[in-house]
């Protein structure tokens, strides 16, 4: 159809849903796949507000339990401190984290690499043995969901060997021990009182460790040591640990360690947690004033679809609203592949699309046919990146903006989505108020930069950076999270509700009271984790890791980057040996949501009984549903975890078999 007929439909069809269900029956998934200034799913935003609302989300599938525990724990989620200050560490500990191959800004990877030139010992905690871990001079395995454990038993080595800090703990903590509980909650359980087991009458002993994590207890206790001695020590917390069903605790486990010595606040030490700092000044397209207040988790889209209006503040996450007054019945996808591929369980969020009784319409725009435009009703033909004027911020601690210029009008009747939207803010009689005096998606680019410059003078002019492609922020001192704190406690208390770095919070004992969400940092089993795994050799924990040659789903249509790394599960060659499997063959990965066919590389850079499989492969089922590619999602769970309602798509047993022949039809299935 032409580019009239299809928004006159999406125009009618936004109308319909919006008239007969009401503001929160509209929502915009989840998508990274254009971070610039003028994003497409920021432009619809604005659109929607001026057009009566629709529901928000919050959160993202990256790193939603870190954000949650940090914010309680600190009280902001701006607890890094800048790259450079890992130099100044004795100490490294990366835990479930890998920047030298997935990014985390150029910043990170660079001093990753000078600190090990520089003697500075780097210990990496992962089930596998990342590009990162196989570069530092030390990989410690470890079974999947398991670091909360690892983290109390180094903790119990600390306390009942007086290694940690007790100044520090009494000066700028609560909830630590009994003496620092806040007064109302004395009767409540400390974290020191876990640790050594006071109450439940099970020290958290590197024994007790060893039993759950596979690691031997005389490397619990040297590990415990190293980190203690270490004067200052860094731990680097990486999103991986926190993407499993028990992520909150773990974050929580794993930042209490910097706590315990005394590594916060001071330069070469580190938070331990949500290692973000504050950004040199970015501009966002105005989404204007919001008209729905209603937002759910990002995660729970699929429930929102299926049962919204049943979901609950406390049990769901549902904020701004007691209840939705509509289930979704309208989705837009804009540059993203989360409306299935990177989602969790795929088959079940299949159902979901291809119900139309359900979501009702299904609006994607994409550069490339992907698995998540394949279940669009109305595909829009996306401009790419070389077809577009627009302005770049860097990722993480980058000091640069850069200039996108478009090398080539846009080609095959693509456009890029402003053009679109912007369309159909007029024919919805918005488009005055859309445009605010910006006539051209290049008068948004000026006044957004315009913006930037107010607060950094530094920046050079918009016609300077359009003939240059870059503009670097003024230059900024090296960043030290909660310096101020440590200074001065009294006259810079931390951003909690106790003014001190909370180890109890009492929002948590409110709300919830349960072990799974507990208000001290604890160690909690997740469902399909290590105490679940039975004794069959053909059971297995599966984990998913980012691959280099894609960001996330992207490039996954790139055949030369796709042979410089192919499609494979990573098996331990014990595991292998006793299910007589051999390099590159392929083999069945199934459990109660799913079933693929996968190749097997054989390494001994994976834990035994793990299985790892990277992330962002597109899913290509056969006539069986068996899916053919190694989507990881077809296994993954949409269960989110307790307290953040985030990803916990790296928690999944699953079974391994190797293909069996129809011997009726000769085919493999």
């Amino acid at each position: 159809m032409s580019w009239e007929e299809a928004l006159q439909r999406i125009a009618a069809e936004n109308v319909r849903i919006r008239d007969t269900y009401g503001a929160a029956s509209r929502y915009i998934t989840y998508s990274t796949g254009v971070v610039s200034l003028v994003r497409p799913d920021e432009v619809l935003r604005r659109f929607l507000n001026l057009d009566g609302g629709f529901l928000g989300f919050y959160n993202d599938y990256s790193a939603a339990c870190t954000q949650w525990a940090t914010s309680l724990m600190y009280g902001t989620g701006k607890t890094g401190n800048s790259a450079e200050d890992l130099l100044n560490s004795s100490l490294i500990l990366v835990w479930g984290h890998n920047p030298l191959e997935t990014g985390f800004g150029p910043a990170l990877r660079k001093m990753l690499c000078r600190a090990k030139k520089k003697g500075i010992r780097i210990i990496t905690i992962d089930p596998r043995c990342s590009d990162t871990a196989a570069y530092g001079d030390e990989w410690i395995p470890i079974r999947p969901a398991t670091d909360g454990a690892l983290a109390a038993g180094m903790a119990y080595v600390i306390i009942s060997e007086n290694l940690h800090d007790k100044k520090f703990l009494h000066t700028y903590c609560s909830g630590y021990d009994h003496e620092t509980m806040p007064k109302q909650y004395q009767k409540e359980e400390s974290y020191e009182e876990y640790i050594l087991g006071i109450r439940d009458q099970i020290p958290k002993t590197p024994e007790w460790a060893e039993k759950i994590t596979g690691i031997p207890k005389e490397k619990i206790i040297e590990l415990a040591h190293l980190y203690a001695e270490s004067k200052p020590a860094a731990i680097l917390q990486g999103c991986g640990p926190q993407r499993h069903a028990n992520g909150e605790q773990t974050v929580r486990m794993i930042t209490a360690l910097s706590c315990l010595c005394g590594n916060v606040g001071i330069s070469g030490g580190r938070c331990g947690a949500e290692d973000d700092t504050e950004k040199p000044i970015k501009a966002y397209f105005p989404n204007g004033e919001e008209r729905y207040p209603g937002k759910i988790p990002c995660y729970l889209w699929t429930k929102a679809v299926r049962e919204g209006t049943c979901m609950k503040p406390v049990k769901d996450g549902l904020l701004g609203v007691t209840k939705l007054d509509s289930n979704v019945k309208m989705l837009w996808c804009l540059g993203g592949n989360t409306l299935i591929n990177q989602h969790g369980d795929i088959n079940e969020t299949r159902k979901i699309l291809e119900n139309e009784s359900l979501c009702e319409c299904i609006v994607c725009s994409d550069v490339f046919m992907t698995p998540s435009a394949m279940y669009a009703d109305i595909i829009l033909p996306a401009a790419s990146c070389y077809e577009v004027d627009n302005i770049t911020p860097a990722w993480q601690e980058g000091d640069f903006l850069l200039y996108n210029r478009k090398m080539t009008e846009p080609l095959f009747e693509s456009r890029f989505e402003y053009e679109w939207i912007r369309r159909l803010a007029w024919m919805s009689g918005e488009g005055e108020a859309f445009d605010d005096g910006k006539e051209t998606m290049e008068e948004w680019l000026k006044s957004l930069y315009r913006d930037m410059q107010i607060t950094d003078s530094a920046l050079i002019s918009y016609e300077k950076l359009r003939e240059n492609g870059i503009a670097r922020y003024a230059e900024r001192p090296p960043v030290i999270a909660f310096e101020q704190q440590r200074k001065d406690p009294d006259h810079h208390p931390f951003p909690t509700y106790s003014g001190k770095i909370d180890f109890f919070i009492p929002y948590i004992h409110h709300l919830y009271g349960k072990e799974e969400i507990a208000a001290i940092p604890k160690y909690v089993p997740c469902g399909e984790g290590i105490e679940e795994l039975s004794e069959d050799e053909n059971e297995f924990q599966l984990i998913g890791w980012h691959t280099k040659v894609r960001t996330h789903s992207c490039h996954d249509n790139n055949r030369i980057l796709q042979k410089k790394e192919p499609e494979a599960v990573w098996m331990h060659p014990e595991d292998a040996r006793k299910l007589g499997i051999t390099e590159g063959e392929t083999i069945i990965l199934e459990n109660v949501r799913g079933r693929m066919k996968v190749p097997v590389k054989i390494t001994s850079r994976i834990a035994t009984r793990v299985l790892a499989l990277s992330q962002g492969a597109w899913y290509d089922p056969d006539s069986e549903g068996t899916d053919q590619r190694g989507s990881i999602n077809v296994l993954t769970s949409l269960k989110p975890t307790p307290l953040a309602k985030g990803n916990p798509q790296h928690t999944n047993i699953v079974r391994v078999r190797k293909r069996e022949k129809d011997i009726s039809a000769g085919l493999d299935i």
